[in-house]
């Protein structure tokens, strides 16, 4: 850098070095700005959110299902599991995923993960909706029918 009278290339006496580049670029700033919130507004404006992202894995595991493909269901059911805890404020889709995951286990015969599933299920849903709910009376049912 030029010492000069003014100050440092220029600049007025007192006046930072990291300004001095603001200011002598601040039109080349302002384009690289512009065009980073160009090229970041189609990742943000489609950025998956954690109930997107539920509703797509506890639709995959519903199909798996009723295709009878439980090996597959077996997968979709877990990542729709992760993907409803990571929801914040509604446990309703938390509540469902694990009455699909103890649907599922029941069908595998794995029953004692099965009643810790539709168990947690029917905690979560008196929770989320009330213990006189069709929700809660429904991951009830499908809890007794395991003993059945």
């Amino acid at each position: 850098m030029v010492r000069s009278k003014g100050g440092i290339d220029g600049m007025a006496f007192g006046q930072s070095s990291l300004g001095g580049v603001f200011m002598m670029k601040g039109k080349h700033l302002f384009s690289l700005a512009l065009f980073w919130v160009a090229l970041a507004f189609p990742l943000f404006a489609f950025a998956q959110t954690p109930n997107r992202l539920w509703e797509r894995a506890n639709k995959s595991c519903f199909d798996c299902l009723n295709a009878g493909d439980l090996n597959s269901a077996r997968s979709a059911c877990t990542e729709a599991v992760g993907t409803a805890e990571m929801i914040k404020g509604d446990l309703t889709p938390l509540a469902q995923s694990l009455s699909n995951l103890g649907t599922l286990l029941s069908r595998l015969g794995e029953y004692s993960l099965a009643e810790t599933a539709y168990a947690r299920s029917l905690k979560i849903s008196e929770q989320a909706t009330g213990k006189e709910s069709t929700m809660a009376a429904l991951a009830a049912v499908a809890l007794g029918l395991l003993y059945i």
